[in-house]
C-alpha cells in the first residue's frame, strides 16, 4: 500500500508479509503493524500515532518524521539519524536512530532498548530499560535513568542533561 501526495491513511493494518509505504507528502495515523509486517516512512512522509507490535517493524528514512509511536516488546523503531521523533514515543522494544525533538518524550520501559537516539530539546526516561550510544545535545535535553536502567556510552554535549539515579548504571 502507498501514501503519498498529501494523502492519509488511517487505521491501516500490516500484517504479515506486507508493506506500507508512506512518502512525499503522505500521512498514515493510528496504524498498527503486526508481526512480519513494515511500515517504511520516506522523505516528506509521516507516520503518526502508530502501535509496533512485536515482530513488526517501523523504518523511517531521511526527511521523514513518527510521533507518538508505541513499539512493543520485539517491535522495531528504526530511524535515519536526522528524523525527528515527536509526541510520546513508548519503547518496550528497539528504537534505533532518530532526534528526540523538543517537547517530546522518549519512555524506555524495563524490556526496551534505546540505540543512537539523539536527544535534541526533548527528554529521554529509562524506566529500567537500556540505553547505548545515546547522545544529549542542549541544556534543555536531559536524560533520566531510573532504577534498574542500564545507560553506556552516553554523550552529553552543550549543557545537556543526563540524571543517573539510585540503581541505576
Amino acid at each position: 500500500m502507498r501514501i503519498q501526495d498529501s494523502a492519509t491513511g488511517s487505521n491501516v493494518t500490516v500484517g504479515n508479509g506486507g508493506t506500507e509505504r508512506v512518502f512525499d507528502g503522505g500521512t498514515t495515523t493510528n496504524g498498527t503493524v503486526l508481526s512480519g509486517g513494515t511500515l517504511t516512512v520516506s522523505a516528506n512522509g509521516a507516520a503518526v500515532s502508530t502501535l509496533v507490535q512485536s515482530g513488526g517493524q517501523l523504518l523511517a528514512s531521511a526527511g521523514s518524521v513518527a510521533g507518538n509511536t508505541t513499539v512493543n516488546s520485539g517491535g522495531l523503531l528504526s530511524a535515519s539519524s536526522t528524523v525527528g521523533l515527536s509526541g510520546t514515543i513508548t519503547d518496550n522494544g528497539t528504537v534505533s536512530g532518530g532526534i528526540v525533538v523538543s517537547g517530546a518524550q522518549l519512555n524506555v520501559g524495563s524490556t526496551g532498548v534505546a540505540a543512537n537516539v539523539n536527544v535534541s530539546g526533548g527528554s529521554a526516561v529509562m524506566n529500567g530499560g537500556k540505553g547505548y550510544g545515546l547522545v544529549v545535545q542542549s541544556g534543555s535535553a536531559t536524560i533520566w535513568a531510573q532504577s534498574g536502567a542500564v545507560v553506556s556510552g552516553t554523550l552529553v554535549t552543550n549543557d545537556g542533561n543526563l540524571t543517573v539515579q539510585e540503581g541505576a548504571t
